[in-house]
């Protein structure tokens, strides 16, 4: 059965990320098989890394709210945490809760009601450092140690831009962190069209600390 919307698809990549599978590949496996429009791909997309990045920030917001979240079927938790992500995000309750109640009612009808009255209950709480940025104590700890502070971590938690290689001259284009280095704030399209190559500007500083040079066998 094919997703209704943006939402029901996030529960469903979430439940396979869960057993196992990579965010990325199921979710252009799904996208890849949905003639959506630009926005609803845009938000299932958001939905399934802003919960995977904040993860840890919204079991703790939703824990005084749960007597035994572990008993909970597994759709419902991934309910209850996607609609913690959009209150976390600012989404007023009208636009946010009444979705998921419904995205509830199609595997769990009698827990919709807990759905809907949690996510109505849901308020701030102050969280420790590392719940906050959603790290794991080990990890937190260890660069806290390396380097004195970990609030670099907030980036973690923020969509990534989407970077650009351009082998042309390009007008109207971000500059990035490198030579021929963009950012694109547009649309995603097809940008070999455009001499285009989305690519991560690390993987062009690799090339750069390289030096390589015209003739050289290059191992990728």
């Amino acid at each position: 059965m094919r997703p209704a919307s943006p939402r029901a698809l996030a529960v469903r990549i979430l439940l396979e990320v869960e057993r196992g599978g990579r965010a990325q590949l199921l979710l252009d496996r799904a996208l890849d098989h949905l003639s959506w429009p630009e926005r609803d791909r845009a938000y299932a997309t958001h939905l399934v890394y802003g919960t995977l990045r904040r993860l840890r920030l919204l079991d703790f917001l939703l824990e005084p709210l749960l007597e035994r979240p572990e008993k909970l079927p597994k759709e419902v938790r991934w309910v209850l945490r996607l609609g913690a992500l959009e209150w976390l995000l600012g989404k007023p309750d009208h636009a946010r809760v009444s979705p998921w109640v419904e995205e509830a009612k199609r595997a769990h009808p009698h827990l919709s009601g807990l759905v809907n009255a949690v996510l109505r209950r849901l308020e701030p709480r102050e969280a420790p450092e590392c719940v906050r940025l959603s790290l794991p104590d080990w990890l937190c700890e260890a660069w806290r140690a390396f380097f004195g502070q970990v609030a670099f971590a907030e980036g973690f938690n923020e969509p990534a831009p989407l970077f650009l290689t351009a082998y042309r001259s390009v007008e109207g284009l971000r500059p990035g962190p490198l030579p021929d280095s963009y950012i694109w704030e547009g649309p995603k399209t097809d940008f070999s069209d455009l001499g285009l190559q989305p690519q991560n500007p690390a993987s062009l500083f690799a090339a750069m600390l390289l030096e390589s040079r015209p003739g050289e066998r290059v191992l990728d």
